[in-house]
């Protein structure tokens, strides 16, 4: 049995007759099924796998929070790995160097407040002359 719940995160099932997948993005089934589900916050899915003979076959079913039912609707999925990989761009540097708004963005994600920028983690300061107080970042480059 395999349980997952949608909260804050994205959740996306894929599925076949004999296996299934749970992840935050329908990229990781595409060599493996192109039936997925989209959920919807605060859907709970419980996932299966039950024998037909000698087939195995993947039964779900989705609730919401309350407990009620809900028919979530099975959509296919339209990519494949090509176009994952490079996201649609003639090479995969320049899909990186497109996506680094939106890598700042989710990397800066409930970091910035109205006192300035929260960066959990860097208690080590170092100090300047002025008497200012810095984070501290080691970096290892190869």
């Amino acid at each position: 049995m395999m349980i997952g719940a949608r909260k804050g995160s994205p959740l996306v099932l894929g599925f076949s007759d004999d296996e299934c997948f749970l992840a935050s993005d329908a990229a990781p089934f595409v060599d493996h099924t192109d039936n997925i589900i989209y959920f919807n916050e605060g859907d709970i899915v419980t996932v299966t796998r039950t024998r037909d003979g000698d087939k195995c076959k993947v039964v779900y079913s989705v609730t919401d929070l309350s407990k009620v039912a809900t028919n979530p609707t099975v959509e296919k999925l339209e990519l494949t790995l090509e176009e994952i990989t490079k996201g649609g761009y003639d090479h995969y540097m320049l899909k990186e160097i497109m996506e680094q708004p939106t890598a700042i963005k989710n990397a800066l994600r409930g970091r910035l407040t109205d006192d300035g920028i929260r960066l959990g983690g860097l208690n080590q300061l170092i100090e300047r002359p002025n008497g200012e107080k810095l984070p501290m970042i080691d970096a290892i480059c190869k």
